[in-house]
């Protein structure tokens, strides 16, 4: 259960972190700004997620992981997002 509420929780935090990466570029409307903020996005919920693999499941991919991260981020836009 608790890895469950773990990779939920990290999809929720993605879509929010997201979001918020969103903002920034819609604000600061550069391309270099916005190609940087994207790359600095990606490899750090990269990271996080195989830190995650790598703590439940000694870094074997599971594709029930894959689907709880996109319930994750799909409830956070379904939630939060449109506040």
């Amino acid at each position: 259960m608790k890895m469950i509420l773990c990779f939920v929780c990290f999809g929720f935090f993605a879509a929010f972190v997201f979001d918020i990466n969103s903002i920034f570029i819609s604000k600061v409307r550069k391309k270099a700004f916005t190609v940087i903020l994207d790359i600095i996005y990606c490899v750090s919920m990269f990271c996080v997620f195989f830190c995650l693999l790598v703590g439940y499941s000694h870094a074997q991919m599971r594709y029930y992981y894959f689907v709880l991260c996109v319930v994750g981020f799909l409830l956070e836009n379904s939630t939060v997002h449109k506040m």
